[in-house]
């Protein structure tokens, strides 16, 4: 039997939490899904607008308040409940990563809503056992010459997403959450990227900037588009996550990045290489790790944001050339004689295709010889039209009456 506290939560506020990112809020989500599945209790799905299930947060609230009314009434101790979840995803064929992600969150589920008194870290780590989680897979990073391949191939809606990665470091999260209001033209010709604390992972102000040619994909991209996202997805949202990470997936395997059991490419491999690219370009370590946002290897630095010099850095990187990837210089070493003479030839007959100012018309019995263009030597012809003997008829007999 547990005995009831005043000091807790109910499910829905645990779940709704304003001092968490939107992010945890939907992991804390599914974390009860999967424990309410698993306990009996089944949580009601339905489509939502990209076609897949979706776990209204009514019906994840509504199965969770009768396990722990189980709990509450001694029917079943709260720690088998969760050894029941934990065992599910097991069998379910679950990472041990991902299983041990999802019983993170039922510690402070059970404090927050059963409260402290009831609940002993020591006794769930005893009987809710779960096997560490090995890094067996290792994040690729693409060569400057397969994003320059991508950045080819894609429409001009991915071009921006994969040429704003590829200069920033950006997460993906960060990414198709901007709006076009964030961006803001510099003096200079660069493009500074505002990311507000609700964005990022941090939750600090933190700057990003743009190249002038990813700034042009992004002006390519949304011109014409009535929307506020800089990505925009449906019903006036922006582009989800899960979209967005399958389109790049997409463009990967395109260039030929294809996964194998230990090495993948992801959206999180960019970071790293825009990480080498800004290194390469001759901006400073400490200012790499301010514009993308790795806090931990600030240390100390991190309450001294000189983000005046990063963007500094960043513009006499951007005009060395080292972050622009398309952009392609042409140099012609000797003369080509036969090509100049083909060109020549084009150049004429392009010249004899020009309309004239004044068309010439000969008339004659027939019908018309007309000359629209310089140069042409054969006339069009136009027919005279010649009454049909049906007109002929027609216009005797209205003439009779």
């Amino acid at each position: 039997m547990i005995v009831a506290s005043e000091e807790v939560i109910g499910v829905h506020d645990w779940l709704t939490d304003s001092s968490i990112d939107g992010d945890t809020q939907r992991n804390r989500k599914v974390a009860l899904t999967h424990y309410c599945n698993a306990n009996g209790e089944v949580v009601v799905t339905v489509k939502n607008a990209y076609g897949r299930p979706s776990f209204p947060l009514e019906e994840v609230v509504k199965a969770t308040e009768q396990i722990l009314d189980k709990i509450r009434s001694g029917k079943v101790t709260l720690y088998t409940t969760a050894k029941r979840m934990v065992d599910t995803l097991r069998k379910e064929g679950l990472k041990p990563g991902t299983i041990r992600m999802n019983r993170s969150f039922l510690p402070s589920f059970f404090q927050s809503v059963l409260g402290e008194d009831n609940f002993k870290q020591t006794v769930f780590d005893r009987l809710v056992k779960v096997e560490k989680a090995q890094v067996s897979i290792t994040k690729k990073v693409p060569t400057v010459e397969d994003v320059q391949n991508m950045l080819r191939i894609a429409i001009p809606e991915y071009r921006a997403f994969v040429g704003i990665l590829a200069c920033t470091g950006m997460r993906l999260n960060e990414v198709i959450a901007l709006k076009m209001s964030d961006l803001e033209v510099r003096p200079s010709g660069v493009t500074r990227i505002k990311l507000g604390t609700s964005s990022t992972k941090a939750r600090e102000v933190r700057y990003c900037f743009l190249t002038k040619e990813a700034a042009r994909f992004v002006r390519e991209h949304h011109t014409g588009l009535m929307s506020e996202w800089l990505f925009p997805g449906y019903n006036g949202e922006h582009l989800v996550d899960v979209g967005a990470w399958r389109k790049f997936k997409e463009l990967c395997k395109k260039v030929g990045l294809k996964d194998t059991e230990s090495e993948t490419y992801t959206v999180h491999s960019m970071r790293i290489f825009a990480d080498s690219a800004m290194s390469r370009a001759g901006i400073d370590r400490k200012f790499i790790e301010l514009i993308i946002g790795h806090k931990n290897a600030l240390g100390a630095s991190a309450s001294y944001k000189d983000w005046e010099e990063a963007e500094r850095q960043f513009i006499e990187a951007e005009q060395s050339g080292k972050l622009t990837w398309l952009t392609e210089t042409i140099v012609i070493k000797e003369t080509n004689v036969g090509l100049e003479k083909k060109l020549a030839e084009v150049e004429s007959r392009l010249e004899r295709l020009e309309p004239l100012e004044n068309p010439i018309v000969e008339t004659t019995d027939e019908g018309y010889f007309i000359w629209t263009r310089k140069g042409q030597k054969m006339a069009d012809f136009v027919p005279l039209r010649r009454p049909r003997l049906e007109d002929k008829k027609k216009d005797k007999s209205e003439s009779e009456e």
